[in-house]
């Protein structure tokens, strides 16, 4: 098998709404490849206690890709690497209507 890194970020977004007061962070997983797992995700302020979650408003959402990477001998430069089964099989995807809306962004 060799050396293997930790998963390696590939694709940062977001879309930073609004600032202040404490945050509640919602991270879904959208999908899952050979070597790559791809996530959503949300900020939300958070509401005062006796409020609903329904009132905490969306202040940023974005997106995330990760690859699983290994180094190659002999110049030690990364490289994508299939995930183990152990670890793919282990990571479950959101239902559909959880993920970000991709035609609202």
């Amino acid at each position: 098998l060799g050396p293997v890194a930790l998963q390696r970020t590939v694709i940062p977004s977001s879309d930073l709404r609004a600032v202040g007061g404490q945050l509640r962070i919602e991270l879904l997983v959208r999908s899952v490849t050979n070597s790559t797992v791809s996530y959503d995700f949300r900020f939300r302020r958070l509401a005062p206690s006796d409020s609903s979650s329904a009132d905490e408003p969306e202040v940023a959402r974005g997106k995330l890709v990760v690859a699983h990477v290994g180094r190659d001998a002999p110049d030690q430069r990364m490289r994508a690497r299939r995930m183990p089964a152990a670890v793919a099989d282990a990571i479950q995807t959101a239902p559909p209507e959880l993920l970000l809306d991709d035609k609202k962004g």
